[in-house]
């Protein structure tokens, strides 16, 4: 999400969330955030409304793990 601001934040805040993404790819099969269209998935991203993990025997730790990777820097 730190990309879409007016001064992109480089370093390992985003690799962590480009890493939370592709975990939640590979355990789900989807996406966690979506968007009709790419102003309502940069929303989306921007207000961190993820879609639900859709893996229901997920343990409570990898939820966990995955909120905290996915969570919007508060700077």
């Amino acid at each position: 999400p730190e990309c879409f601001t007016e001064e992109p934040i480089h370093g390992p805040e985003m690799d962590i969330w480009s890493l939370g993404i592709l975990l939640y790819v590979s355990l789900t099969g989807t996406f966690p955030f979506g968007g009709a269209t790419q102003k309502k998935l940069k929303e989306n991203i921007c207000k961190n409304r993820q879609a639900s993990i859709s893996c229901q025997e997920m343990p409570g730790e990898i939820e966990e793990l995955l909120a905290s990777m996915l969570e919007k820097d508060p700077r």
